[in-house]
């Protein structure tokens, strides 16, 4: 069944902060895709070990992976056509091919990446309510042409959740970063894996704005707005290899404000303590 555009996708991706286009990539290109992607992954354990949840960029591993399905897909003629209906003249289903990653299972057990947006992820936790750093990532996070990012499934993969339409509003109560904080769960030493994926799953399921499990089909290219609240369930019972990457997407902003000293600078009274004025 070929691809069939609607303009009713660009609407709801800029509603809602994501579109999963359904079985765009054929038979043929996801499995030559498959077949490099497992080089990555064996790759990747060797050098990071078992429980590494991602191949950085394929570029890392030039003398092992065979890129031409990756510039097969990258030119696929439907999906250039979607990408740029959705975007508009230029953009591309993603931009340099050495950049493209890899999302992998866990080969020990399962793991999850705790409750984030993508930009805000980046400062500490506790300057997310300063206005300087909210004033700089939201005229970012209101840029188009930033912020998208793909999720490429060679296999069923429904480990991303995300909550709808949050990448176009303020956080909400009870809405706070769990990923690289304490917050976010992990496995103890012994836990059965059963008892485990219950409590990631129950972290999955109780963060505040009713976010959904997306669920794709090999083949299936998700794009999504990474400013949203999302995380991501991995498991280990299951293959993984979903291509990650961002969209190549024209456009030029001059921003007023400078996030990488504004970041810089709340990285720093992060380090000094509570007793850091905010300048």
């Amino acid at each position: 069944m070929s691809f069939i555009w609607s303009d009713s996708m660009r609407e709801d991706y800029w509603a809602h902060g994501y579109l999963n286009i359904q079985g765009i990539l054929p038979p043929s290109l996801r499995r030559d895709l498959r077949r490099e992607a497992a080089k990555g992954r064996e790759r990747t354990r060797h050098d990071h070990g078992p429980q590494a949840p991602r191949v950085h960029q394929i570029g890392e591993y030039a003398e092992h992976i065979d890129f031409q399905p990756f510039r097969d897909y990258a030119e696929l003629p439907e999906l250039c056509d979607a990408v740029e209906r959705l975007f508009g003249p230029g953009a591309k289903p993603t931009g340099e091919i050495e950049k493209i990653g890899i999302l992998i299972e866990p080969k020990e057990h399962s793991w999850v990446h705790g409750w984030h947006r993508d930009g805000q992820v980046e400062v500490p936790p506790e300057s997310h309510d300063d206005p300087e750093v909210n004033g700089a990532l939201w005229e970012r996070f209101t840029t188009r042409h930033i912020y998208n990012q793909v999720n490429c499934a060679l296999y069923r993969d429904s480990s991303l959740w995300l909550v709808p339409g949050s990448h176009a509003q303020p956080d909400g109560p009870g809405q706070i970063q769990t990923s690289y904080t304490d917050r976010c769960p992990s496995k103890d030493e012994g836990q059965p894996e059963e008892e485990f994926e219950e409590i990631c799953l129950d972290h999955c399921r109780s963060f505040p704005g009713n976010p959904i499990q997306i669920h794709q089909e090999p083949g299936d290219y998700l794009i999504y707005r990474n400013a949203a609240w999302h995380c991501a369930y991995i498991v280990s019972h299951q293959p993984r290899a979903t291509l990650h990457h961002n969209p190549a997407v024209p456009g030029k902003s001059k921003f007023k404000y400078d996030w990488m000293a504004i970041r810089k600078r709340a990285r720093e009274r992060s380090r000094q303590g509570p007793s850091a004025s905010t300048p």
